[in-house]
């Protein structure tokens, strides 16, 4: 038997528009939605947002020292 399956938008439900799926995490909660180009602009803008921003530089490397490193030097500093 052949299936069609038929995804629509999650808000309007409109089966003229064309869809994407999003995965959204926040707080350690991620959910699944389908959202045609109108109602995912949103979305869309915080991703445009985000590719846009400059990169990070990566935190500069320290050097740890334990306190029985420290008592082991000669000098004491």
């Amino acid at each position: 038997m052949a299936r069609i399956q038929i995804t629509v938008c999650d808000r309007c439900g409109s089966l003229e528009r064309l869809v994407t799926q999003y995965d959204v995490t926040h707080a350690n909660r991620t959910v699944t939605v389908d959202l045609c180009s109108e109602h995912g602009l949103p979305l869309d803008a915080i991703m445009n947002l985000v590719a846009d921003a400059p990169l990070r530089e990566a935190a500069a490397e320290t050097n740890v020292t334990t306190l029985e490193d420290h008592r082991r030097r000669p000098d004491g500093k």
